[in-house]
């Protein structure tokens, strides 16, 4: 006998049938979740959390997926922190919040403010200052290595001007730059040939 009730019932449990693997490896926050093949942080972050911003994911596996987002191989277990950020149903507020104090107190406030030192050379000047020599001339290494053996902590950056006026009287006197790289005063009264 073949009746719309009895076909219906068998399309429904076929539904359920299909449905009920997918529902049951969902990922679901605040549990371990085991990467399957073509799952991305997005993807699990989408089914966990409702969004694909898996910042929460990435940053709660960083040691597990190597700092890399698109390391994710089969078989890797993530840890799926709660939507609220406890790493575990089972944790505490109190807890997490004892853990991020823990870290703000590790970092030492500063109040100095340490631009780079801003260094300034001249193209064309081989084998003493040129930007496309290795490490910018023997003069700019030279230099550099005097700032890292002093024990400066500050950072450097170089910057390469093709105009021997601006670097003594636009550009160092303004302070756009700290330190000109190789540059004395001449004078020109006594030199055949000046730059400038």
């Amino acid at each position: 006998m073949n009746t719309p009730g009895i076909k219906f019932g068998l399309v429904a449990l076929g539904l359920a049938a299909l449905i009920s693997p997918i529902s049951a490896a969902a990922q679901v926050a605040c549990e371990p979740y085991t990467v399957k093949a073509g799952d991305t942080l997005a993807t699990i972050s989408e089914t966990a959390y409702g969004s694909r911003d898996y910042q929460i994911i990435f940053n709660a596996n960083r040691n597990v997926i190597a700092g890399n987002p698109n390391n994710l191989t089969p078989g890797t277990v993530l840890n799926l922190p709660c939507a609220d950020g406890r790493l575990t149903a089972a944790s505490q507020f109190n807890e997490v919040v004892e853990r991020e104090e823990e870290k703000a107190a590790k970092i030492k406030a500063r109040n100095v403010y340490e631009p780079p030192i801003r260094l300034l050379a001249d193209n064309d000047w081989a084998p003493y200052t040129d930007e496309g020599l290795s490490g910018g001339g023997f003069l700019m290494r030279l230099s550099t290595t005097a700032l890292h053996r002093a024990g400066n902590k500050r950072e450097y950056n170089q910057g390469w001007v093709n105009d021997f006026n601006s670097h003594l009287y636009t550009l160092l006197p303004a302070g756009a730059y700290d330190i000109a790289v190789a540059w004395v005063v001449p004078d020109c009264a006594k030199k055949p040939r000046c730059h400038g």
